[in-house]
Parts: structure tokens; sequence; C-alpha cells
């Protein structure tokens, strides 16, 4: 999901456009309110491979919880708490799903 159209850059005369944000999932409440970015990387990579940029997408959407994954798990990471364990890693098979 495109969630900018890219930084414009002026030179003179010309404009030029550059690449947009583009996040894998946002994850809304309702309309207007954003919960969660989540960002999906290939499994040859770790879990955690994705957090810096899904860290950037929330502070520039403000999105208090971010995760980051890898299909094997999720790391979670709380914007809202200031100290105690702000992230935390959930194996799937930690995470309840009922059949």
């Amino acid at each position: 999901m495109n969630f900018t159209k890219g930084r414009i850059f002026v030179r003179g005369r010309m404009v030029k456009r550059g690449v947009p944000k583009r996040a894998d999932y946002i994850l809304y409440h309702e309309p207007n309110t954003l919960i969660a970015v989540i960002e999906a990387k290939d499994n040859n990579l770790s879990v955690g491979a994705g957090m810096q940029q899904a860290l950037e997408y929330a502070e520039t959407l403000d999105i208090p919880f971010v995760y980051s994954s890898n299909g094997d798990a999720f790391v979670e990471h709380d914007r809202t708490r200031a100290s105690g364990q702000v992230e935390r890693e959930l194996p799937l098979n930690s995470i309840g799903m009922s059949s």
C-alpha cells in the first residue's frame, strides 16, 4: 500500500518525484484509525529484517504498533511504551489460532 507519492525534487525548472513509500500491510481499527504496520520479508532473512523500515513508516504515519515477519515468526514493537519490554518475538506456534 503506497502511503506517499514520493518526495518532490526541484532543480531549476525541472521537477521530479522520488520513489513512493510502500508498506506491505497497514492495519486499521476503523477508517482513519491506523493501529499497526507490518513489514513482510523473505524467510531467508531474519525475522526482524524489516523492523527499521517498518519503524520509519510507523513514525511517518504515527502508528503505535509495528511488526516485522519473515513467515516463521513476528517481532512486535510497541511504540506506546517508554520503558520496559518494547520489543518481543512472537513465534508462530505461540500465536493463538483456531481451526
